[in-house]
């Protein structure tokens, strides 16, 4: 069901796509001579990329950050299947052209952050939609990261990448001792190479994203977008009208303000609980033969069927920052979070510590 924040998103991605190619017409001498020099700059990915003089990049990047399970990927996929993912072009305007172009480009930031599974699972993306032998030339073996990036890099021009996105960038956090600085300059090279790039994480990963200026700015290029849980307005009013259609009861069950009020109040707002919470009541109302939703059903199957999450939900409805803190891929109140995590290790750590104790009590 689209709401105001996927036609925003929409926008973003569409206005990132289009800019991204302004600079890279492939029938401009200038670009195909900073094209055919690129090499340099490109082996030398630690460089600062910033002063780039090969072309005046036109690439911008997209950082958004949200609540696990608030439908992000699904936006995004949805999104994207909107354009052709491959391009095959043989003329433009009666010249030869021979071509194959990537509009966009989807992987997930590998679980433990490394540079090297970022770049397999890159050449493996690429093998999979082209045909070509990517990971056999630069995936195998023993070559080095710093092998790997340069071709990573090439070949994204080569193939005119329209848009990478990566997903759980919030995984960075677990990187090896200076992985997640390799990655996230890696991001800004590619960008000022023209190519725009979007970061989807959790907001555990707001502490790395905005540990650089540099990283923070460039993510900024369409203006970062923090995604909050849904608030009990039109746009749930909206979803839980969408998503009412789907009953499968004999007694149809009518969508009242009580029963909307009782979902939002055992979901918080968030897609995902929402959606299984409403499945699972009806299944409990047809096991039990009633085949009737009542608030009194979603409250007890929220409480029996849903007790890995309750500690997460539960600390939702206090609204206090301090339990939240223990589950930062939930956070919703963004700028209490986004200062609590951007203070210094210790104050973070006392901070954790006091919620765990009263927690405990």
């Amino acid at each position: 069901q689209p709401l105001t924040i996927h036609l925003d998103l929409e926008s973003r991605l569409s206005r990132i796509i289009r800019q991204g190619y302004l600079a890279r017409n492939p029938f401009d001498p200038k670009y195909r001579h900073n094209f055919i020099n690129s090499n340099s700059v490109i082996n030398n990915m630690n460089h600062d990329l910033n002063h780039n003089e090969l072309f005046r990049s036109t690439g911008a990047s997209l950082t958004i950050i949200g609540i696990s399970g608030i439908g992000k990927t699904t936006a995004i996929n949805r999104i994207l299947s909107l354009y052709p993912q491959v391009i095959i072009h043989s003329k433009y305007k009666d010249k030869n052209f021979s071509m194959y172009q990537i509009t966009w480009l989807k992987i997930d930031c590998p679980h433990d952050g490394s540079l090297k599974g970022l770049c397999v699972e890159f050449f493996l993306k690429i093998d999979r939609i082209l045909g070509t032998n990517y990971y056999q030339k630069f995936g195998q073996g023993r070559l080095s990261v710093n092998t790997m990036l340069p071709a990573m890099a090439k070949i994204a021009i080569n193939i005119g990448l329209g848009l990478l996105i990566i997903d759980e960038v919030q995984n960075l956090n677990e990187a090896r001792s200076g992985g997640a600085d390799k990655m996230l300059n890696f991001f800004v090279g590619l960008t000022n190479l023209g190519i725009p790039n979007v970061l989807v994480g959790t907001p555990s990963a707001m502490s790395i994203l905005q540990s650089k200026f540099r990283q923070a700015r460039r993510g900024s290029g369409q203006g970062d977008l923090v995604w909050d849980r849904l608030k009990n307005d039109e746009n749930w009013d909206l979803l839980m009208n969408a998503i009412w259609d789907y009953q499968w009861n004999r007694n149809v069950t009518i969508l009242d303000k009580k029963i909307s009020d009782t979902l939002y109040e055992e979901s918080q707002g968030i897609t995902d609980i929402a959606v299984k919470l409403y499945a699972m009541s009806q299944i409990r109302s047809m096991m039990s033969g009633t085949e009737v939703i009542t608030s009194e059903l979603i409250q007890s199957v929220a409480k029996e069927n849903f007790k890995l999450v309750k500690p997460m939900i539960d600390a939702l409805k206090t609204s206090d920052i301090k339990k939240i803190a223990l589950y930062e891929d939930i956070a919703t109140d963004m700028t209490d979070f986004m200062g609590l995590i951007s203070g210094s290790n210790n104050y973070v750590t006392e901070m954790k510590i006091a919620a765990i104790r009263e927690h405990k009590r």
